[in-house]
This record gives C-alpha cells, sequence and structure tokens, in this order.
C-alpha cells in the first residue's frame, strides 16, 4: 500500500490526473454520465467499481484509488451519479434506485467488457450497490459498504412523516422540489458531521459541483430502496460476501442502520457478513484522520483482494 496520499493536496492533485476522464450517454438519450477510469494495464482483467455518495464527484475519492495499490491487472472504475457531479439529470432528484442502478450498469458493461469486478462504495453509493445487487441487476464479486445509507435521520422530520410526505409529494408532482435536508457542507468545521480532518473537510466545503438538498422524490425513492435491501426474501438470495463498515459517530445517516442490517443479513444471507465498527470515527471513513482512512483502507483492500484473483 502507498503512504497515504491523501495526507498532501499536492500528492491529491497527482492522483486527481492519473483518471481517464469521459461522458456516456445513457439508453434515455437525455442524460450523459461522468466517469473515471484508472487502467495500469491495456486490458485488465478485473475491476474495482467505486460508487460514491450524494452530493459527491469522481475527484473527491481520488486518492482512493492510489491507497488500495491495485495489483496491475485490476482496473478501477467510477462515476458521478444521475443528478449530482459532472453528470447530467435533474439535481439531487432521482425517480427510482432503478434508474441509479441502470446508469451504474451501463458504465460496467461498457467499460469492463464483462470482466468480474468488485463493488466498493459509500453511504448511498452503498444502497444502490446492495439495491442492485439484491435486484439481480449487479453480479459483483464482493461488496463493501462504507457507512451505508441503509435508514433516514429521523431528523429535522421524524421517519414516521417523512416517509409518507415525500410519497405523497412525489405523487402530485411535486417530487423535485426541494426538502432542504442533507446539505451537510454549510457548517462550520467545529458543528461538521462528516469528519475530524478540518483540511479534508474544507474539501468537501469547496466542492466544484453543488447541489440543493434532497428532493421529495429522492427521498420517497431511497424509503423505497432502503425498504427492499431489509427484506428477508431479498436477503435470502445475497451470495455476495459483504463487509460493512460504521463508524461510531454516525449523523448522517440512521446511526443504528448499519448494525441493523448487518444483523438481519447474518441471519438470512448465505453468504459472509462482516461488520466492522471505527471508534470515534464520522461519517466520511475515507475521509477521516490519518489512522482511522488507513484502517478503512486495509479493511477494503483484504476484503476484495481474494476476489480479484484468478
Amino acid at each position: 500500500m502507498t503512504g497515504l496520499s491523501m495526507t498532501k493536496f499536492d500528492d491529491i492533485k497527482a492522483t486527481e490526473r492519473q483518471f481517464d476522464i469521459g461522458k456516456l450517454r445513457m439508453p434515455d438519450g437525455k442524460v450523459e454520465l461522468r466517469y473515471g477510469r484508472v487502467v495500469k494495464d491495456t486490458d485488465p482483467s478485473h475491476y474495482v467499481v467505486f460508487l460514491h455518495g450524494r452530493a459527491e464527484w469522481i475527484e473527491k475519492y481520488a486518492y482512493v484509488q492510489a491507497d488500495l495499490a491495485l495489483p496491475k491487472h485490476v482496473g478501477f472504475l467510477t462515476l458521478d451519479h444521475r443528478g449530482q457531479g459532472g453528470s447530467g439529470g435533474t439535481r439531487a432528484y432521482i425517480d427510482s434506485y432503478d434508474t441509479y442502478v441502470s446508469d451504474t450498469k451501463k458504465v460496467i458493461d461498457e467499460f469492463t467488457d464483462g470482466k468480474p469486478y468488485v463493488l466498493v462504495a459509500h453511504s448511498m453509493g452503498s444502497l444502490i450497490s446492495l439495491y442492485g445487487t439484491l435486484t439481480g441487476q449487479f453480479t459483483p464479486r464482493s461488496l463493501v459498504l462504507s457507512s451505508p445509507f441503509f435508514g433516514l435521520p429521523s431528523r429535522p422530520v421524524p421517519t414516521p412523516v417523512a416517509r409518507p410526505l415525500s410519497k405523497f409529494l412525489s405523487h402530485v408532482g411535486l417530487g423535485g422540489v426541494s426538502s432542504g435536508a442533507g446539505d451537510f457542507g454549510r457548517s462550520t468545521f467545529a458543528d461538521n458531521k462528516l469528519t475530524h480532518r478540518a483540511d479534508l473537510y474544507q474539501r468537501i466545503v469547496a466542492a466544484p459541483y453543488r447541489i440543493p438538498g434532497a428532493t421529495f422524490g429522492w427521498v420517497s425513492a431511497s424509503f423505497q430502496a432502503i425498504d427492499t435491501c431489509f427484506a428477508p426474501e431479498k436477503l435470502k438470495n445475497l451470495n455476495v460476501p459483504t463487509l460493512v463498515m460504521a463508524p461510531t459517530l454516525e449523523q448522517v445517516v440512521d446511526p443504528n442502520c448499519a448494525r441493523r442490517w448487518a444483523v438481519s443479513a447474518q441471519e438470512y444471507a448465505p453468504a459472509e457478513i462482516r461488520l466492522d465498527v471505527f471508534h470515534n470515527a464520522r461519517h466520511e471513513l475515507f475521509s477521516e484522520l490519518p489512522q482511522t482512512y488507513k484502517n478503512a483502507i486495509v479493511a477494503t483492500r483484504n476484503w476484495i483482494l481474494p476476489h480479484l484473483e484468478g
């Protein structure tokens, strides 16, 4: 493994330059998705597909690719989700997680050429990854789910109110209206819920692609996807080894959702399910203090490498 590329901003810029950035038009003909690739071999035999969270963008995690120190035969593929980053689509809105999944599958199919891949994901990306796997649309060899978005926080709107309200507003055509929730980049560092790392928090605040708070359509679609991911009949078919990495100081998503899902999956799923708890860590495990970050990288690397061989 390399020496923690994210500790210096000049190193981060260097890792960003390793990416081949482009855009791919989706089958609907309306939206282009921005993708990023790092390929050390002209014909990789395996891939790591990285799915980031809501309101994020490719370059935010450029150093993760470098610090995973993947073998030469393994390519790295990522993308900006529809409605955020440099991709097209209505900002902060989605009609269904099936759209996120079909977008991602299009990018995977376009660039992996059917080669085996693993999914490494953060927050909303974890929900997309698991939902796509449980519905049979993704076929990863393993999953790593960092700070997974498997439950909405009870603030500012309690879940028993947010669920029917978002569904109703989406039904009457107001799904594209911003709920105002989820803009975590407006807090001061002292009050932030994302990371203990001041310099990386400023990098998040200075994001080049700003989007509004989560729309009611996104909230409603998220509830539906979460329900699918907790459904016992779906979990009984989960044959993909899955690592869940959960911080103890979680405030961005429901702080208990990762543990609840892991316990349920361990009961129903035939695959190995492991829960790693990161003490004194906030939501951004891949943008946290060096030791926390290193632990997250090591755990991820150890989990995926056996599935990137043969």
